[in-house]
């Protein structure tokens, strides 16, 4: 029967329906183990209520297993992750979960035959008691922590799995704005007017244009499938794009590269850089007088752009996308997000790289 507004989750499981079936196959187990006639002597000469005496004691002894068990989950997945220490997450839980039981079977032996109305006929040693609890106390744990690492795998791998999905919907969205910022009406209107001028002035030049303009647009198309690229293709792009806007701009716009070798071969989304610097572009005056100053360098495993600030007078008008679109792609690659310094002089961005 289900209720509505209410999810029966794997913690509901484990309270209300294992710990309970973990009591009473313990109580079951009890009665068949015990050499015969005595349970039945022991049960007749104790109160009638020694039987749920019992029951409930077995039944503490299982809730607090599954509550130091879904505790220690909870923990363990920061501390040790599924998709990092599989193995030892299993060990790790199972030791921890064994040791805290036998504490707390030996707690509960010890006050059970030291405050329970037992019958005067029944003989037994403390000590045995004990060890037999024990014993049971380590066979729980296996059994309610192999559960309970079942569902927790389980939900691990159907959160990751939905997560991989959801993945490719952002990825798909993601490139389609991609297209969008970069592929706009007024990129290509301003890039073709320059084409036009320079065909005017300087024919050679402008089949360079015209090569960087293909090149910018090629990459685009052959890319657009792609989660990722090297830092080398991704460069060779940006060095396309800039072209065309220092054709326009001239020695208003000075980039510099500071690229370690070894970083090449790391991976980044595609079209990252096109655009950061488009967004510099976009947002900063640029003249001969007061140069935008872009410097793209890689320290370790972040590649960071950063720019001088000096902002235009009116602001122009921004989705938002490209920033967003950088962080949501960057995120999925890499599982961290892109740092961004907003500062009074320099605007930074520091890109996660990919081995």
């Amino acid at each position: 029967m289900k209720f509505p507004g209410v999810k029966f989750t794997s913690t509901h499981w484990m309270r209300f329906v294992v710990a309970p079936l973990i009591a009473t196959a313990f109580y079951a187990a009890l009665r068949l183990t015990s050499p015969q006639g005595r349970i039945e002597k022991f049960l007749r000469d104790s109160p009638g209520y020694m039987p749920l005496l019992i029951f409930s004691t077995a039944l503490i002894g299982a809730l607090f297993n599954v509550e130091v068990n879904i505790a220690l989950s909870k923990w363990l997945d920061r501390k040790l992750p599924w998709e990092q220490h599989p193995l030892k997450r299993v060990l790790v839980q199972l030791a921890v979960l064994c040791l805290a039981n036998l504490i707390a079977s030996a707690i509960i032996t010890v006050a059970f035959f030291s405050f329970a109305p037992l019958p005067a006929s029944f003989e037994y040693k403390l000590v045995d008691q004990v060890l037999r609890a024990g014993t049971f106390a380590i066979l729980l744990a296996l059994i309610i922590g192999g559960i309970e690492l079942a569902f927790s795998f389980f939900h691990h791998w159907k959160t990751k799995s939905l997560e991989a999905e959801q993945y490719k919907v952002a990825a798909a969205e993601a490139q389609i704005e991609a297209l969008k910022a970069q592929l706009d009406p007024h990129f290509m209107f301003n890039s073709l007017n320059t084409l036009t001028e320079l065909v005017e002035i300087n024919s050679s030049k402008s089949l360079d244009f015209l090569k960087s303009f293909g090149q910018i647009y090629r990459y685009v198309l052959q890319t657009r499938a792609h989660e990722s690229v090297t830092l080398r293709e991704e460069l060779d792009f940006a060095d396309a794009y800039l072209f065309l806007i220092k054709t326009r701009f001239g020695a208003a716009l000075q980039v510099k590269k500071n690229i370690e070798e070894a970083d090449l071969e790391k991976h980044l989304p595609p079209m990252t850089l096109q655009l950061l610097l488009e967004n510099a572009v976009k947002h900063n005056v640029l003249t001969i007088s007061k140069p935008l100053y872009v410097r793209l360098s890689t320290d370790g495993e972040w590649l960071s752009v950063q720019n001088n600030l000096q902002l235009k007078s009116s602001k122009p008008y921004s989705s938002g996308i490209g920033l967003k679109n950088i962080t949501e792609r960057i995120l999925r690659l890499t599982q961290q997000e892109p740092v961004i310094e907003n500062g009074d002089v320099f605007f930074t961005v520091n890109i996660p790289l990919r081995k």
